[in-house]
């Protein structure tokens, strides 16, 4: 179950990363995108932590 937080994790910092970027330097659409993606990764990735130090914390 391990290898499912850090995958989760992984790809939200990776979103998280690329959606700051695109906050700041993209295009017209693909900032307001971007916008709303960053807090649903930050939340996402905290999520994989939160699970991955108590698995059973929703139990």
């Amino acid at each position: 179950m391990n290898y499912w937080h850090s995958i989760t994790i992984g790809s939200s910092l990776v979103v998280l990363f690329w959606s700051v970027w695109a906050s700041f330097r993209a295009r017209k659409p693909w900032n307001h995108i971007g916008s709303f993606l960053a807090p649903i990764a930050m939340l996402t990735a905290i999520l994989g932590v939160l699970l991955l130090c108590v698995p059973d914390f929703f139990s």
